[in-house]
């Protein structure tokens, strides 16, 4: 199992089937500019989970500050394929994101 973080929206674009499990009516266009949008004004980001090269869970995430909490850290989005819910994945996620 190996641990991906991706920055850029043209890197996260390669996960829209994974992305469509969560919201199935959504365009790849739209995806697309979304991903661009969330990068640029809430410096979004995402963790890809890979187990023997597959991609079968991802998280995006963002690290903010607010005066009331100090820096904080958002996470959206967490998909895990249903046929690897039984191996602590999504722990796994929250674990490497509270580091």
């Amino acid at each position: 199992m190996e641990i991906i973080e991706y920055q850029a929206p043209s890197e996260m674009a390669q996960f829209f089937e994974l992305i469509k499990l969560l919201y199935p009516k959504m365009s790849e266009e739209t995806y697309m500019q979304m991903l661009a949008d969330m990068a640029e004004q809430q410096n979004y980001k995402m963790v890809v989970v890979f187990v023997e090269g597959k991609p079968v869970a991802l998280c995006g995430y963002i690290i903010g500050v607010m005066f009331y909490c100090g820096k904080y850290l958002q996470m959206t989005n967490l998909i895990v394929l249903p046929e690897y819910r039984q191996m602590s994945i999504a722990s796994k996620i929250t674990a490497y994101l509270q580091q």
